[in-house]
C-alpha cells in the first residue's frame, strides 16, 4: 500500500506543468537502456551496472545555462541520497574532449557520462535540457521533468515507499 501511495504521489507531482513530447516514455513504463559512451567521473564498472539500483538520470550540457543553474540543487540531492543503491548520473551528448575542463568548473557531484552516439537521449525522447528521469530499482520510470521541480522531499517519499535506503 505504501508503495502504491508513493507512486501515485510521484505521478501527480511529476506531471504538474510538464508537457510530454512524442516518443518520451510514459510514467510507469520500462525505462530504455542507458548507453554510456564514456564515463567522465564516477565510473561504474561491470555488466548491468544499474540493475537493482534506483537511478536519477539527469540530461544536461555544459553550454546550457539552466543546466548550470540546476547544479547546486542536484548536488544537494547527491549529498543527501547517493549511496550504493541510489545512483545519480548526469549525462551529456557532448564530446568528452570538448567538455572535460568545463565539467570541473560546473562542480557536478553526480557521476558524469557521455551518451553513446546520442542513443540514450533519443531513447528517452529528450528534446530540451535540463531533464531528469527517476528510474526505480526494477527499471521503471517513476518521475520525469525539470530537475529543479524534483525535491528532496519527493525523492525521500519515493525511496520510503519502495523501501530503498
Amino acid at each position: 500500500m505504501k508503495s502504491l501511495i508513493g507512486m501515485i504521489f510521484l505521478a501527480i507531482a511529476s506531471t504538474a506543468g510538464v508537457a510530454r513530447a512524442e516518443g518520451v516514455p510514459a510514467l510507469g513504463a520500462l525505462a530504455p537502456r542507458i548507453e554510456i559512451g564514456q564515463w567522465l567521473s564516477g565510473e561504474i564498472k561491470g555488466a548491468g551496472p544499474f540493475a537493482g539500483k534506483t537511478v536519477i538520470l539527469e540530461f544536461f550540457a555544459t553550454w546550457c545555462r539552466p543546466c548550470w543553474a540546476a547544479v547546486p540543487h542536484m548536488n544537494e540531492l547527491v549529498a543527501k541520497f547517493a549511496n550504493d543503491n541510489i545512483v545519480f548520473i548526469s549525462m551529456t551528448h557532448e564530446k568528452a574532449e570538448d567538455i572535460a575542463s568545463r565539467i570541473g568548473m560546473m562542480g557536478i557531484k553526480s557521476r558524469v557520462a557521455v551518451d553513446h552516439d546520442g542513443a540514450t537521449h533519443e531513447a528517452f525522447g529528450i528534446e530540451s535540457i535540463p531533464y531528469l528521469v527517476l528510474i526505480d530499482q526494477n527499471g521503471f520510470i517513476r518521475w520525469q521533468g525539470h530537475p529543479m521541480a524534483f525535491s528532496a522531499d519527493q525523492l525521500a517519499a519515493f525511496l520510503k515507499s519502495v523501501g530503498v535506503k
